[in-house]
């Protein structure tokens, strides 16, 4: 297994916080906490999605937010991954599958 996929983590700096509460998922909170790690370059939103992503200027500065042993506004459920640029492609791959199903059963 070549998987090369590794050293791309070295250049990331971008992180998505998943499962956070409405109250909570807004520019100026998550500023706030991220802002401790590292300068952030960017924050988007999802509200219905209860995600955000947010960019740091440095991957440094993102390992510093993802490695935090400290709780995101003290709610252990709320968690920080890497952002994966696939993460688009991947669900539409899954859509296309579904809709191939469809086609088969009908048939």
């Amino acid at each position: 297994g070549g998987g090369s996929n590794k050293t791309k983590d070295l250049n990331a700096t971008s992180l998505t916080v998943v499962s956070i509460p409405h109250n909570l998922n807004t520019v100026g909170k998550l500023d706030e906490h991220f802002g401790k790690f590292g300068h952030i370059i960017n924050i988007e939103v999802f509200q219905s999605q209860k995600k955000a992503v947010i960019k740091f200027s440095s991957h440094n500065e993102a390992v510093r937010a993802i490695k935090s042993p400290e709780a995101v506004f003290g709610n252990r459920f709320i968690k920080v991954f890497w952002t994966t640029d696939e993460g688009e492609t991947e669900v539409k791959k899954v859509e296309e599958k579904a809709e191939i199903q469809k086609k088969s059963q009908e048939e």
